[in-house]
C-alpha cells in the first residue's frame, strides 16, 4: 500500500518563548516586553564557556510564578557561584512558559 503524500506538521518540542538575552560581548536583547511586569513562570539558561573550549549550561525553573525583577535578582545572586573567574563567555536567556 502506498505511503500518504501528505505533508505532517511538526509538533513544538518546548512551549517557551525567547524574552531576553544576554552575552558578555554584546547589548541586552530584549523581545515581548508587555510581558515583564506580570507574575509568570520564568525559565533561564545559563551558558559559560571556559578557556579550555568545555561549555556548561544551566537550567532555572522556579516552581511558582514571580516577576521578572525578582526572578533576575535570584539568577544574579546564583552567577557568582556558578560562574567561573576565568570565563571566557558567558551569557543568560530569559524565556517564559507558554501553554
Amino acid at each position: 500500500m502506498p505511503k500518504s503524500r501528505q505533508a505532517k506538521r511538526l509538533k513544538k518540542a518546548k512551549n517557551r518563548r525567547l524574552i531576553m538575552e544576554y552575552w558578555t560581548d554584546k547589548p541586552i536583547r530584549q523581545f515581548c516586553r508587555h510581558l515583564y511586569p506580570r507574575s509568570l513562570q520564568w525559565i533561564a539558561k545559563v551558558i559559560s564557556e571556559t578557556p579550555s573550549g568545555a561549555v556548561d549550561e544551566y537550567t532555572f525553573v522556579p516552581d511558582k510564578e514571580m516577576f521578572l525583577n525578582e526572578f533576575l535578582g535570584f539568577i544574579n545572586d546564583e552567577l557568582i557561584n556558578i560562574i567561573e573567574d576565568d570565563a571566557v563567555n558567558c551569557g543568560i536567556r530569559v524565556y517564559v512558559k507558554t501553554k
